[in-house]
């Protein structure tokens, strides 16, 4: 009598095919298996942190208005006033406008250079850059995205600086920094505009990529289970397969 023979089939979740995923994989003796793409599912419970989209703003004014600041009193401006906060000041000529937060400054005795003028109005887009590429980074290399922490870092270190860099970049007005940058370093306002769009883009991708995961959750898989299939032909015997 022929003995039994028993073929062991450990069926592993291939990450590795992540780019080839509903591939028909085809074992001698089975009917077809497939892979199938890992379901996302968003996570509804993170909505709490559209709550906290204030405290990100004023954070990201504090960022910018305190980067002027800085770049003013490093380039020697004196009398430097810093008001993070919303606030009405004047404009000129006895009337005043509302600023959600604002810098005054003095320049120095010697005056300042264009050099100067360029480096105090780009400092928050340099601020925001740094920003946004550390907290990519550490979402990927030491935060775990799905956190809280994770969370947090995404909205205040990835979407803020990014929508303030935008709003600002595609801004036309007199008092517009990257119009005054523009200016200043004597570059031409459209060229800067579309040097700055394609930052803004590849920010938009790095946001969305970093965002699938914070956001979402892959799907469990179906509970492990084994199952037993019949072998005919050339072969006596049965099939295990066993699902992780």
């Amino acid at each position: 009598m022929k003995r039994a023979a028993f073929i062991l089939a450990l069926m592993f979740p291939a990450t590795a095919a992540a780019d080839k995923m509903d591939e028909t994989i085809l074992v001698p003796g089975w009917s077809s298996a497939k892979l199938q793409k890992p379901k996302l599912k968003f996570q509804k419970k993170k909505l709490w942190n559209l709550a906290a989209l204030p405290a990100y703003f004023f954070a990201e004014t504090a960022l910018h208005e305190g980067s002027h600041a800085v770049a003013a009193k490093a380039r020697g401006a004196v009398n430097v006033s810093y008001k993070p906060y919303p606030h009405m000041e004047s404009i000129g000529g006895g009337a005043r406008g509302f600023f959600w937060g604002s810098v005054t400054y003095d320049d120095p005795l010697e005056g300042f250079s264009a050099v100067d003028e360029a480096l105090v109005t780009i400092a928050p887009y340099i601020t925001d850059t740094a920003l946004f590429t550390a907290s990519d980074l550490l979402l990927g290399y030491a935060v775990k995205p799905g956190s809280i922490p994770g969370l947090i870092l995404w909205s205040a270190g990835m979407v803020a600086p990014l929508v303030n860099f935008a709003v600002n970049a595609n801004g036309f007005g007199a008092a517009n920094d990257f119009a005054l940058f523009a200016k200043a370093a004597g570059i031409n306002r459209y060229a800067l505009l579309a040097m700055s769009d394609a930052l803004v883009a590849v920010g938009i991708w790095r946001v969305i990529a970093r965002g699938k995961e914070v956001l979402w959750d892959e799907v469990p898989e179906r509970p492990s289970r084994v199952s037993f299939v019949p072998l005919f032909g050339q072969m006596n015997g049965a099939a295990v397969g066993y699902r992780f």
